[in-house]
């Protein structure tokens, strides 16, 4: 529809990636700059196709479509038409007297206008069925060029993607990494409250073990040796302890260097590591195991996580990692990097994307693998190795943790999100009641609400919502409009439940509803941007 009004695209650039970063950063020119003859009611409407936030959004094609008949049921209205009023022959002639005899000194008068001839029944039948016809294509031609338009921004995806759990809840993966033969997968887990290294034969989904428990840190991150014969692994704590090895068929592990983390093998043997330095920022090293020959390479990087992800390339030139540089501010947004690993020099890696982790490369170096949040979900994008070309390829539903490639092509993603379960205990004992399934990140201690409910936070297709389950077994959303709302949560008074809010991909801000009917009344401004861990009133 902004075309057809206006003659040009909404977001048009010279390239594909930059498209798409305009479609997810920028705000659409003004429809009145281009042409000011739409009417206001139609501006608004194409201007509410096109905001960013989804909350601000039509829900659905049917809203849009309720909206686009009523504008066309009242076009002549919309567009400035309306009745007039034809004067008499009799009353013209005396008004017209009137103001004459007023003229020449007599009493005073009103002048009154000339009459508009009456258009005839037959002409404003016309004029009612060409702006009826003339909606009806804009409304038609509103979809398909919405189609066309979404075909034209971004490269078209495989025409399907399949999805196969490896792993499920029962069993906590993390880092999962692929071996350079793709036959098998290595994984750190958790073995009771420690965690280890194991190895996977996805063929026949046997797994084994190969650290033991009793060293101090926590393991983050494992990689492959690039002829498959070592994983290399680390174990943190408060401080790296150290990066260490083992065969893939088990056996004793070796130290490889002590302070270290992150290990990410190269096709010479030797390794790139992160490391601390004075003011605890991350800096990337290049450690060579054969000689202890250890040099910094890179700027520093904001400590903002628990470690730094970085992946190399397959020739071994370049690596990339995402994160914020040392000293740029916390205004600055944090960008994916290319490091050249030979002369240590970082810039963005396609800074027209809003790229974040995980991040991965492909096995033949051809793109890098990341996430774009793409209205209520978390896509997987693969961006060329140049950075000039994108391509959106499938959703997760889950918070992604890591992400890693196969050499035929398939992906590996592992996500934090394992369910949990929501039982109201009867306080005279017997069968617990199950109230509801929720994610895990989302759990939180059920609120009790004034009058019996139970409000406890819930995720579909990535939007969070709070729900109420009443005490007769019905479940409901507790806010009235299609807002996300987090926890933690606390009920305030009788009357009221303070919570998070906040659009996807926006700063969340703490916000009271009214009870029962999740009317917003009230949202602080001054905690935008905060993340409180409990709230209580």
């Amino acid at each position: 529809m902004y075309e057809m009004l206006t003659g040009r695209r909404a977001f048009h650039r010279p390239t594909t990636v930059q498209t798409l970063s305009a479609i997810i950063q920028e705000e659409v020119e003004p429809l009145e700059g281009h042409n000011g003859k739409v009417p206001p009611p139609l501006r608004w409407l194409v201007e509410r196709c096109l905001a960013k936030d989804p909350e601000e959004r039509y829900t659905s094609s049917r809203d849009l479509a309720r909206e686009l008949k009523q504008m066309r049921e009242r076009a002549v209205e919309l567009l400035g038409g309306g009745s007039s009023r034809v004067l008499p022959v009799a009353e013209t002639v005396l008004s017209a007297a009137g103001v004459m005899e007023g003229a020449t000194g007599g009493t005073a008068a009103v002048a009154i206008p000339a009459a508009v001839p009456r258009r005839s029944p037959w002409r404003r039948m016309a004029e009612f069925l060409l702006v009826l016809l003339i909606a009806g294509a804009l409304f038609a031609g509103g979809v398909w060029t919405g189609i066309w338009f979404r075909e034209k921004q971004i490269e078209p995806p495989p025409p399907s993607w399949k999805a196969d759990i490896l792993l499920g809840s029962a069993t906590r993966v993390m880092a999962p990494r692929v071996s350079p033969a793709g036959d098998a997968l290595a994984f750190v887990t958790l073995i009771g409250p420690a965690s280890q290294i194991a190895v996977m034969r996805p063929a026949s989904g046997d797994w084994t073990v190969l650290t033991r428990p009793g060293k101090p840190g926590s393991m983050h991150k494992v990689c492959w040796s690039r002829d498959g014969n070592k994983l290399f692994f680390d174990r943190v704590g408060d401080v790296p302890h150290g990066i260490y090895s083992i065969p893939p068929l088990g056996g004793e592990e070796r130290t490889v260097i002590e302070d270290a983390q992150g290990p990410e093998a190269l096709p010479d043997g030797s390794l790139l590591v992160v490391k601390r330095d004075a003011q605890r920022n991350f800096v990337i090293h290049r450690y060579w195991p054969e000689t202890g020959k250890l040099a910094a390479i890179g700027p520093p990087v904001a400590p903002e996580a628990a470690g730094l992800a970085v992946r190399a390339f397959p020739d071994g030139k370049r690596a990339i990692f995402w994160g914020r540089l040392a000293g740029a501010g916390a205004a600055r947004p944090r960008h994916v990097y290319l490091l050249e690993i030979d002369t240590g020099k970082a810039a963005p890696f396609a800074p027209q994307l809003p790229l974040a982790p995980p991040i991965a490369v492909r096995p033949d170096g051809s793109a890098v693998l990341a996430f774009i949040t793409a209205g209520d979900l978390q896509q997987v994008v693969s961006v060329s190795r140049e950075g000039d070309s994108a391509q959106l390829l499938f959703p997760v539903t889950g918070k992604p943790w890591y992400l890693d490639g196969g050499q035929d092509g398939s992906l590996y993603v592992d996500t934090m999100d394992n369910p949990a379960e929501l039982f109201r205990f009867p306080s005279t004992g017997g069968a617990p009641e199950r109230i509801s399934t929720t994610a895990g990140n989302l759990l939180m201690s059920p609120v009790e609400l004034p009058g019996g409910g139970i409000l406890f936070p819930h995720q579909v297709l990535g939007r969070r919502s709070l729900l109420i389950a009443t005490p007769d077994g019905q479940l409901r959303s507790f806010l009235d409009i299609n807002e996300q709302a987090t926890p933690p949560a606390a009920v305030v008074g009788d009357r009221l439940v303070a919570f998070l809010s906040g659009g996807v991909g926006q700063p969340p801000l703490i916000t009271f509803a009214s009870l029962p009917d999740g009317r917003i009344v009230r949202r602080l401004e001054a905690s935008r941007g905060t993340a409180p861990q409990s709230l209580a009133a």
